[in-house]
């Protein structure tokens, strides 16, 4: 029995059209935070220095993205994204990769300003 390609379902124009104006709308109501420029660049400042001092950490303890990655219980990919400031980890991720690096938590956020 020949394998078939698997179907993808789209909705029709008018349904995306639909979601479209739902979604400006909730926006506008202001349901959906807008975070000004100033401050997205600043967050941005924030989690640069964040990854630059998760790298500083890693490579004093002598260790690979791939091995802070199995001590945390994190993903490669994730450990690459936080040094390089494109995430941003929640506080419970922070705990994990403080107990990767065998360091306090607070060392992840010395000289880290915002």
């Amino acid at each position: 029995m020949p394998s078939q390609a698997p179907v993808r379902h789209r909705l029709p124009h008018e349904g995306r059209d639909i979601i479209k104006r739902l979604w400006f709308s909730v926006k506008g109501l202001g349901l959906i935070p807008v975070v000004p420029a100033h401050q997205r660049s600043r967050d941005l400042a924030v989690a640069v220095a964040f990854g630059k001092r998760v790298r500083e950490l890693r490579l004093a303890a002598g260790m690979t993205q791939e091995a802070l990655a199995e001590a945390a219980g994190l993903h490669p990919t994730f450990i690459s994204n936080v040094e390089r400031g494109y995430r941003v980890p929640s506080v419970p991720t922070m705990l994990r990769l403080a107990q990767g690096l065998e360091v306090a938590a607070g060392r992840l956020v010395e000289g880290v300003e915002g």
